[in-house]
């Protein structure tokens, strides 16, 4: 389990951060008059050159021994007409250890003069990929994985920005409905019901070639996902909508530990954590002064 560390400034610019970043595509894209748009996509392979230990279910006894498929990182690089730059890299780790988010920031910036804010790192949070923080015996091979990690995130963003050319960017929101809320299960004789609150929204992002050719998608779904292999049913195929798009996406840029509601703060449990009462109502308000700004 992760423990909570005290709140520091540089988690607090980490929040910020992802926030302001994902506010900041959603209004490229939304922007009323048409834009001209550069984007670039990359991919680097970021599995582990040894067997490591998995992520995730406390209970596992050994390392890996063997792997189904590949892990990738990928980078989405948007250039605006007036020259602002976004990369959204999304890699198939458990999430982003906040010693690789300082790493790859200062990196980029140095290398490419991509500002700290113009940076998004997202975790899938797959259980099906390597533990990278320092377990006890086994710290060598974090460090060995770290490392690598460190380098090939650098090296796709950097692709992904060398290929930088025209594009046309649209957006839409679809609904998937596999997704369930594991807290105030209800037993019954039909087995157990999970009522709680879901997000089923899937917003999506098309990036398209000059000339027409689809060149990336992004998307992204609420899911606490730890399994390969499973189904998903589109609710409603994809239709546009003509409100500010806020994109929220969970594990990014120094991931430490769940962040809960009040009401889960009240309930207690497994997700609760020893949070302030007030890191609900701050998270929103920050949200919607960024909002606000770009009004």
């Amino acid at each position: 389990m992760i423990r909570h560390r005290p709140h520091t400034a540089r988690r607090s610019l980490a929040l910020a951060v992802c926030l302001l970043s994902f506010v900041w595509v959603a209004a490229l894209v939304w922007a009323e008059s048409p834009a001209v748009w550069k984007a670039g996509a990359a991919r680097v392979d970021i599995t582990p050159e040894e067997l490591m230990w998995m992520a995730g279910y406390a209970a596992r006894k050994k390392p890996a021994d063997g792997y189904a498929q590949n892990l990738y990182a990928k980078a989405l690089a948007l250039e605006s007409e007036g020259g602002e730059r976004l990369v959204v890299v999304t890699m198939d780790l458990i999430g982003v250890l906040p010693s690789l988010r300082d790493a790859v920031e200062s990196q980029a910036e140095e290398k490419f003069g991509l500002a700290p804010a113009a940076l998004v790192l997202n975790a899938s949070h797959t259980h099906c990929g390597p533990e990278y923080r320092e377990r006890r015996g086994r710290e060598e091979e974090a460090r060995r994985y770290h490392a690598m990690l460190d380098e090939k995130i650098v090296e796709v963003i950097g692709q992904a920005l060398a290929r930088l050319e025209p594009a046309a960017l649209s957006w839409a929101e679809a609904r998937a409905g596999f997704a369930a809320n594991r807290r105030g299960g209800v037993g019954g004789g039909g087995g157990i019901t999970l009522a709680g609150p879901v997000d089923h929204a899937v917003p999506v992002l098309r990036v398209d070639a000059a000339d027409g050719q689809l060149r990336a998608v992004l998307f992204g779904y609420a899911c606490h996902n730890t399994t390969l292999s499973s189904v998903a049913t589109i609710d409603q195929e994809i239709s546009a909508r003509k409100i500010p798009a806020v994109w929220v996406a969970g594990y990014s840029n120094g991931y430490f530990g769940y962040i809960p509601s009040v009401r889960v703060l009240n309930e207690g449990g497994y997700e609760a954590g020893p949070w302030d009462a007030s890191i609900e109502e701050r998270i929103v308000g920050a949200v919607h002064g960024l909002l606000d700004d770009l009004r």
